[in-house]
């Protein structure tokens, strides 16, 4: 392969059927396009139309995966961010709950003292 030629395959699912297809494309000045579909359940010949839909709708289907897969990693990532971010927050809880009991404390004792003294 060239390093002006693009060349791949893949497998593509729909309901009612599973295709290969087979591409390489070229990028000399006619921009050569070369699908090539083969379905182990339909015999038919694929028009040039049909080819290209094809093979964009399983481009297209691969691009989303790699984003739902790449958002999903991304999810994975918030849930720990928050998970830490929670204990972050249950820490911060226990601290205040702890210092204002100290310091309802210290002011029932100067409250005592105040009034022993008065």
């Amino acid at each position: 392969m060239s390093a002006r030629e693009l060349s791949g395959e893949m497998n593509v699912h729909t309901p009612t059927s599973e295709s290969h297809v087979s591409t390489t494309l070229t990028s000399d000045p006619l921009l050569h396009v070369s699908i090539e579909l083969t379905s182990p359940h339909h015999k038919e010949s694929y028009t040039p139309i049909t080819r290209a839909r094809t093979f964009f709708a399983a481009m297209l289907a691969e691009g989303l995966r790699d984003i739902h897969n790449e958002m999903a990693a991304q999810q994975v990532e918030l849930v720990d961010l928050l998970k830490i971010i929670k204990g972050d927050l249950d820490e911060a809880r226990s601290a205040i709950k702890k210092h204002t009991d100290i310091i309802e404390e210290l002011n029932q004792e100067r409250y005592e003292e105040e009034r022993q003294t008065s």
